[in-house]
């Protein structure tokens, strides 16, 4: 059997906002890396950044307003009324518009924000207490020393992989959403390990996650999930 070595040539046309050229150029070089297989054996050196036209950037602005139409005819009176007068609340605007594209995914348990209950210290046995609280010399208890860290691409269990495909499954179904039908990107999918540490009982608490990101309307909207 011989080996061969293959160079692949890709051209992948990508919209970024950026402040300048250079910047924008860095900004495509983090996606694309991000997207790789094995970023060692991807050379990116070559990318080609020019600025939208003005037929471009008017299409991009009606493209923006279009969607945001369309996703404030989901709001309440009092949120149609506002946004009419360009005083509704761009949080507001984007939880509208995320009710409706995320909806294949409502299925899935969101991420919980991350805290100390959710690592099993060791408690007192008569108090039940947390033996890892230690009290100021006012008698409350001090904070407990937690490191939480974000980590890439954990390895899955069986179950988590299934939640993963059936994750992959509506991702596809986000993207044939009528409000995306002209966006150049596609929703990303990103998993990760939440994981904290208590660096008195040594103790850690791991959740597998999945984030979902969808650009629209200019906007980049993220939601995560449990696997």
């Amino acid at each position: 059997m011989t080996g061969f070595t293959a160079t692949v040539n890709l051209t992948v046309t990508l919209s970024v906002g950026s402040a300048a050229t250079e910047a924008a150029a860095d900004i495509v070089r983090s996606i694309v890396a991000g997207n790789a297989v094995d970023t060692r054996q991807v050379d990116i050196s070559g990318v080609v950044v020019r600025p939208l036209s003005e037929a471009e950037l008017t299409k991009r602005r009606n493209l923006r307003l279009w969607q945001e139409g369309e996703a404030i005819k989901r709001g309440t009176a009092d949120e149609k009324a506002r946004f009419s007068r360009g005083e509704l609340a761009e949080k507001e605007l984007c939880a509208i518009a995320s009710a409706a594209l995320f909806l294949p995914l409502d299925d899935l348990r969101p991420m919980q924000p991350t805290h100390s209950g959710l690592i099993g210290h060791p408690r007192d046995t008569e108090s039940r207490v947390w033996q890892c609280i230690v009290e100021d010399h006012w008698g409350f208890g001090l904070p407990l020393p937690i490191v939480w860290s974000v980590l890439p691409n954990p390895v899955l269990s069986t179950s988590e992989w299934h939640t993963l495909t059936r994750v992959n499954r509506a991702v596809n179904e986000i993207d044939r959403h009528p409000w995306l039908v002209d966006s150049t990107e596609g929703a990303r999918v990103v998993t990760r390990l939440h994981r904290g540490v208590c660096q008195r009982c040594l103790r850690e608490s791991a959740q597998a996650t999945v984030q979902v990101s969808v650009t629209w309307a200019g906007r980049v909207l993220h939601r995560e999930y449990v696997l």
